[in-house]
């Protein structure tokens, strides 16, 4: 909770993060803190708010894997006063971290050690739990742990997180110390029905240590399979905003102006962009993914597939007076 008599209006590009007064409900909003959050934690005296945040350098030309597209960071709030000004906001490079072993991709779950001696944060797209010093916040040690971490817990006597690309509960002793190479503990659980070169392939869609640098994956820009939101100019497009991937299967040729007539030519495109050395299996296994991620039920369909009453209404207006249908023709909705 957290009060303002009046809400403040900053530009659009700076609502990040809302803070609620839950007795009025007035919401205000801090300054931008980066383009992609993953994850959030507050101290436990309702002082200190900390974001984990991917950065998206989209501004000009010439992007490639050599011009750091995505950076990584920990922002901290100071949410003590009654309002947020900037000098409350600060930011830190994890990638560039004091002690850093390197890149730091995808900060995510983070959690005060019970002993209150270590700040851990998991780094999804860097598969490890990252250890830093709970006051200078200089990196300590760093642990892999599998395939995108992501929750933190404590009990009996460890540390826990899910890898949930492995679908591993894994278990950890604490402190994390450098050096260390593997896990206590790590437990498959549950029954995947997912096919296995599928999940290879996400596992490399959402890993960054995939990349030239190591500093980024195909997840920060297709966020779990969607988009960031954001125009980026690479391959020979120019200036275009992220696709999503769903029902993408099918829908060649790719990239706006048509240019590769299948999904495994993008996936080559786009692995030379990141600076990847991959096989033409392993370009084959990201197709493969690429190629699964659906669009859920839709919400305006009654069992059967036949469309609700507010379903036609949209449909009508889709196919007559939107016009959409001049670039959307169905079934796949493209005109290639």
């Amino acid at each position: 909770p957290h009060g303002q008599a009046e809400p403040t209006e900053v530009a659009p590009a700076a609502k990040d993060i809302a803070i609620v007064d839950l007795e009025t409900m007035a919401v205000t909003f801090s300054p931008e803190v980066g383009t992609i959050l993953r994850g959030i934690w507050l101290s436990a005296d309702g002082l200190t708010l900390r974001v984990g945040a991917s950065h998206s350098n989209n501004l000009g030309g010439d992007i490639s894997a050599d011009s750091h597209p995505h950076s990584h960071g920990l922002v901290t709030i100071n949410v003590a006063g009654e309002t947020i000004l900037p000098e409350n906001v600060t930011s830190l490079d994890l990638d560039k971290n004091l002690g850093s072993a390197g890149p730091a991709a995808s900060p995510m779950t983070m959690a005060l050690a019970p002993s209150s001696d270590q700040f851990l944060v998991t780094l999804s797209a860097s598969n490890a739990v990252l250890a830093l010093d709970p006051n200078t916040l200089a990196e300590v040690g760093r642990l892999p742990v599998g395939n995108d971490p992501r929750g933190l817990v404590f009990a009996h006597g460890r540390a826990w997180t899910y890898a949930w690309l492995d679908d591993a509960l894994v278990g950890f002793d604490l402190p994390v110390m450098k050096g260390q190479s593997a896990p206590a503990v790590s437990v498959v659980i549950g029954n995947d029905p997912t096919p296995l070169e599928v999940r290879q392939g996400q596992r490399m869609f959402n890993d960054a240590t995939f990349s030239k640098n190591k500093d980024f994956s195909c997840n920060n820009c297709h966020i779990d399979g969607l988009t960031d939101g954001l125009v980026w100019n690479l391959l020979v497009d120019g200036n275009v905003n992220t696709l999503a991937f769903r029902n993408v299967g099918g829908t060649g040729p790719f990239l706006w102006g048509g240019q590769l007539p299948t999904l495994f030519d993008f996936s080559r495109e786009v692995l030379k962009l990141v600076g990847a050395d991959a096989s033409g299996s392993e370009m084959e296994l990201l197709t493969t993914y690429m190629q699964s991620v659906t669009a859920p039920p839709n919400p305006y369909s009654a069992p059967g597939g036949k469309l609700t009453p507010l379903g036609k209404m949209g449909r009508a207006i889709f196919e007559s007076a939107g016009g959409c249908t001049a670039c959307h023709s169905a079934p796949l909705f493209t005109n290639k």
